[in-house]
């Protein structure tokens, strides 16, 4: 997950592209699937 800070507070976050990229293939499922699952598993993570 590539995060950017401002000030102290988490300004933007996004998955990095070619980790899912290579997930998606390795397990054949859409590369979007990939990117939001990991974004809602660092939600998960950041709201404990």
């Amino acid at each position: 997950m590539k995060v950017a800070h401002l000030n102290g507070a988490v300004s933007q976050y996004a998955p990095e592209y070619e980790d899912c990229r290579r997930i998606a293939v390795e397990h054949r499922v859409p590369l979007k699937t990939v990117m939001q699952e990991a974004i809602r598993l660092y939600l998960d993570q950041k709201n404990g």
